[in-house]
């Protein structure tokens, strides 16, 4: 049996070499100035061509002005991970949570051996672990430096790269990209050298070993249910994906739900990432009798490089038959009225009757955050915990596609899409009970303050 140190010796090089050395930026892969700067000018000439308005989040002057001091200093050779660090802060100025730099071929696994997540404390503003899975740092331990990078500096990075409509969002890509900073800053290693500062104020060093395979990152399934208390149930919706198996989800949980006669429903949306916002209408039409919609209309740009992408099928699918027949360049608004576009649920044998309380965050994103608009402004679920980062007028449906040198996945998003219901700009979701995010010394107790109040009000 090939030992645990030998297999990930070897996983360790091949993905070393192909994210440009674990121990140094250099590797197999060198990239040319010429190359690079082909690359950034597809990026650059590509959003203008599939997005309405790419600076809807952002100074377009300040873009401007970052994508050509990029372009300045790309002249010399480097390599994929010195790349994606010169690339990644132009999708980054943008502002908008969805924009991002992937990394390419196999250098995609390389985010997933990174053995721990990070947040950053409301309250505090510092670094602090959300999960360890070498179980060496506690949640809610202070984060000094990783490796030979502050904190500051490891968060600035995060922040740049991914960035984000308000500064909520901001924070809260820490957690979720905060591993692609990793990658591209450290590479991967058997260990990584943590600095960190436990509950007395002591500094400590600790090496934390790296999983032996991508595959033994914990599982966590896009949905689940469970029982929050003895009559209580608790979906925990994470992902919008797999409209098939949701719908199959929904009958065994809701059926459930009715054969122990339940008291209250709580649905936990705080991670709900995004995906496909038609689950999110199955899961509303289970809980719900009354009519609702998640969004108010949209804003697309009539474009060739998606229209030949897709064919006019799938394009007229995602934006519409006016999109398609438009002059390329067009930008087209289809904004509806109270009564449009409304979901009316129809009958269902094991529909819940009873009091549904949805748990929102920052975190809430993209389908995740249209689940709950629709839930505030149709009045489907009492709302608890944190205004959503992104506001309730937000962009989507992204596209996909690799510059030609490099191959870097790019994701842009083509669509702004409207809130059922008149806000002001920028705002989220706002809860109707607000909760503060768990502080350190909840992690440090295993708290959870926003099911905590849920339980309370039931």
């Amino acid at each position: 049996m090939i030992s645990r140190r030998k297999a990930l010796a070897g996983t360790i090089a091949a993905l070393a070499s192909a994210s440009g050395g674990a121990s140094a930026r250099g590797g197999y892969t060198r990239l040319s100035s010429e190359n690079l700067r082909e690359d950034l000018d597809a990026i650059w000439l590509t959003l203008h061509e599939i997005s309405p308005n790419p600076f809807q989040s952002s100074e377009a002057g300040t873009v401007e002005n970052l994508y050509r001091q990029i372009r300045a200093r790309i002249t010399s050779p480097t390599y994929v991970r010195d790349a994606w660090m010169t690339i990644a802060p132009l999708l980054g100025a943008l502002n908008d949570g969805h924009v991002a730099l992937g990394f390419p071929g196999l250098m995609n696994k390389a985010p997933h051996y990174f053995p721990v997540t990070f947040t950053v404390d409301e309250l505090s503003g510092n670094l602090i672990v959300e999960h360890d899975r070498s179980g060496i740092l506690p949640p809610g331990t202070h984060v000094l430096y990783i490796e030979n990078i502050s904190a500051a500096e490891y968060l600035d990075t995060t922040t740049r790269a991914f960035g984000g409509q308000t500064s909520a969002l901001i924070r809260s890509r820490v957690s979720r990209t905060g591993a692609w900073t990793s990658a591209a800053l450290f590479g991967v290693k058997a260990a990584y050298l943590l600095r960190w500062r436990d509950r007395a104020g002591i500094e400590h060093e600790s090496l934390v070993p790296a999983p032996s395979t991508a595959q033994s990152l914990p599982h966590t399934p896009p949905y689940s249910f469970r029982w929050a208390a003895n009559d209580v149930g608790l979906i925990e919706y994470r992902r919008c994906e797999d409209l098939s198996r949701f719908r199959a989800f929904l009958d065994e949980s809701f059926t459930t739900l009715q054969l122990k006669s339940a008291k209250a429903l709580i649905i936990d949306i705080r991670r709900n990432s995004g995906g496909d916002s038609e689950l999110a209408n199955w899961l509303w039409c289970y809980a719900q009798s009354r009519p609702f919609k998640q969004f108010g209309g949209k804003i697309v740009r009539s474009n060739a490089i998606i229209k030949a992408d897709y064919g006019q099928g799938k394009y007229t699918r995602y934006y519409g038959p006016k999109a398609w027949s438009a002059p390329i360049g067009e930008v087209i608004s289809f904004t509806e009225g109270p009564s449009d576009g409304l979901v009316s649920p129809k009958p269902l044998p094991c529909r819940f009757s009873g009091p549904v309380y949805l748990l929102i965050s920052p975190a809430t994103f993209s389908s995740g955050m249209a689940c709950a608009l629709a839930a505030k402004d149709y009045g489907l679920a009492t709302i608890i915990g944190q205004e959503t980062g992104e506001p309730a007028t937000g962009s989507g449906l992204l596209y996909k596609f690799h510059i030609p040198n490099i191959g870097f996945p790019v994701y842009l998003t083509t669509a702004r899409f409207l809130a059922p219901k008149l806000r002001p700009s920028h705002q989220g979701v706002v809860p109707d009970i607000i909760v503060p995010s768990n502080t350190v010394y909840d992690l440090f107790a295993n708290r959870d303050t926003a099911l905590e109040k849920a339980l309370t009000l039931i």
